[in-house]
């Protein structure tokens, strides 16, 4: 299936849950006339969301790393690489965006190729040479040519805005005068709010990004430049970098944008939940595919048929599994705390402990969680094959 079409068939599976739950809501609040005027609300909410989810994300995602335009005003010699480059892929010339971020990044988002933007950062400029730089520009055109960002873009974006509530959580804490940025308590609410809305997120992220789109686009690039070596030379060096740098400020959900993944890896608790994000194949696993490919007799190999044959697990599979089911038993506990000040709320609104109310309480709520988690590691199992 098409991306165009998975994406359709999102907008219309959304707007199905708003109005059915804007009929079941005005049903019990005034009958069959209530349940018209819940569907009709239903579809203005959904229509709403579906045209912001369709036009906002590339947007709003360049705003988040105060980038500014690169124009041919600013680096004619820049721009004129650019456009030829685009000429060579064979795609209309994207829009470039300068951040002033201090980690390594690019990425491409937008709706289709010709409205997409490629926005990288002053760090990448000075850890690359230019030959470097042309090998990860034209990784990014790849995936422009291949029709890959607009999904990337959309879940990057919704994922993005759950992940985003825990440092809304930590910033919450701390303007309240829970403490410094470094103290326990701030850290301990923001790992609270992370372990309810990282699961989720991430399920998103796995359900929607296959380890293939790397390897098809790293085939193109490779195809299109043919310098591997220049190629693995810039994967090597970024993926040194991100090995040796923890960037914390970094919204996990985005990660699945970069070239390389560029998330947290250590025994840090919190970067457990890091982990769950990660769609990229092993560095090691790009390189051999590049030099298998390369090196083959078999030239003329179709990239759909290279792809397919390609292994798309995650690296280190038991420890991904470990780190999963700790996130999900911190995601447990967390909505067992959540569950326990309901009932104590609805006891004190009602002046008593009703055990009845709260054993339905307590049967619903745990009934949802245990599909839920049962839903998300399906999911995570299934993408480690």
């Amino acid at each position: 299936m098409q991306d165009k079409q998975k994406i359709y068939l999102f907008f219309i599976g959304m707007a199905l849950a708003i109005c059915s739950i804007g009929g079941v809501a005005g049903y019990f609040i005034n009958d069959a006339s209530g349940a018209i005027y819940g569907v009709t609300a239903g579809l203005i909410i959904s229509g709403i969301a579906a045209g912001c989810l369709y036009y906002l994300p590339a947007f709003i995602i360049v705003k988040l790393y105060n980038s500014r335009e690169v124009t041919k005003e600013d680096s004619p010699d820049f721009m004129a690489t650019i456009e030829e480059f685009a000429d060579i892929v064979n795609i209309p010339v994207p829009r470039f965006y300068l951040s002033n971020k201090d980690i390594p990044l690019i990425f491409t988002v937008g709706r289709d190729c010709n409205s997409a933007s490629i926005i990288f950062t002053d760090k990448l400029l000075d850890i690359l040479s230019s030959e470097e730089l042309t090998c990860v520009l034209i990784h990014e055109m790849s995936h422009i040519k291949l029709n890959q960002i607009h999904r990337q873009t959309l879940v990057a974006f919704v994922a993005g805005i759950l992940t985003m509530f825990a440092n809304a959580a930590l910033w919450g804490a701390l303007l309240t005068g829970f403490g410094q940025e470094n103290d326990p308590a701030p850290r301990i609410i923001k790992f609270l709010a992370m372990a309810l809305v990282a699961p989720p997120a991430a399920s998103l992220v796995l359900l929607t990004t296959p380890a293939s789109r790397e390897y098809i686009a790293d085939a193109t690039a490779v195809g299109i430049y043919k310098e591997p070596e220049v190629y693995i030379q810039m994967l090597e060096k970024m993926g040194r970098h991100f090995s040796e740098t923890r960037h914390e400020e970094i919204n996990p959900a985005h990660g699945l944008l970069n070239i390389i993944d560029p998330l947290s890896r250590s025994n840090d608790v919190e970067d457990d939940f890091y982990t769950l994000f990660n769609t990229h194949p092993g560095l090691d696993e790009r390189i051999e595919a590049i030099r298998t490919r390369t090196n083959s007799r078999s030239a003329s190999m179709k990239l759909l048929e290279y792809a397919t044959v390609m292994n798309e697990k995650i690296v280190d599979k038991y420890e991904s599994i470990t780190r999963w089911k700790k996130t999900l038993l911190y995601s447990t506990i967390t909505h067992m705390l959540i569950l326990f000040g309901i009932i104590v709320v609805y006891s004190f609104y009602n002046k008593d402990f009703r055990a009845m109310d709260s054993l339905m309480i307590t049967g619903a709520y745990v009934g949802m969680l245990v599909i839920t988690h049962s839903m998300m590691y399906l999911i995570f199992k299934n993408k480690l094959g």
